[in-house]
């Protein structure tokens, strides 16, 4: 038994969060005034909220357990996890067939051999994997004007605002234009 600090209650161990800097090892708040001060906070203070969940997300992002990202690439690599994500696909490029034609137009160059892809991201100038186009314009005119960069440096282009502005004149020049 415990007493809860918040309420004044006299409660089961159980009822109380571990936290193990504490010398019971148990929240001196029982899970129920935690869950209400929790609630409490958000409703106060929303945007502080969702930025600190962000903050939460980047910190621990890839400390998933080796088990779970396991179990999601086999799930991407089954039958089920293909035909979703390819209906997922389907869905984005039926909201944007502007970037659906800008992409078939790249692969179909790269075949053709009008394209060449290079092997090295034109960004950072590393060997990561398969090197991606990225679109500076999905404008007929500008399909074929690609950055060839990893996905990584993709990643962080479609992260920032005013992608044209992080691209140097250097990088720009030597963006592959299809003939």
């Amino acid at each position: 038994m415990k007493t809860c600090t918040k309420c004044g209650e006299t409660k089961d161990i159980t009822l109380f969060h571990n936290d193990k800097s504490r010398p019971d090892s148990k929240h001196p708040w029982c899970k129920e005034c935690n869950a209400q001060d929790a609630k409490t906070r958000r409703a106060v203070n929303p945007e502080e909220t969702r930025r600190l969940g962000r903050a939460y997300l980047r910190k621990f992002r890839n400390r998933r357990p080796t088990r779970r990202r396991k179990s999601d690439a086999e799930y991407r690599a089954s039958a089920k996890g293909r035909a979703s994500n390819a209906k997922s696909a389907e869905k984005h490029y039926a909201r944007f067939p502007e970037k659906r034609r800008a992409k078939d137009a790249v692969s179909n160059a790269v075949k053709r051999g009008d394209l060449v892809r290079p092997t090295t991201c034109s960004i950072c100038d590393m060997e990561r994997g398969l090197i991606q186009g990225h679109h500076v314009s999905y404008a007929a005119i500008h399909r074929l004007a690609v950055v060839w960069c990893c996905r990584t440096c993709h990643r962080v282009i479609h992260s920032l605002t005013g992608t044209r502005n992080i691209l140097d004149k250097e990088t720009r020049r030597n963006m592959v234009v299809g003939v």
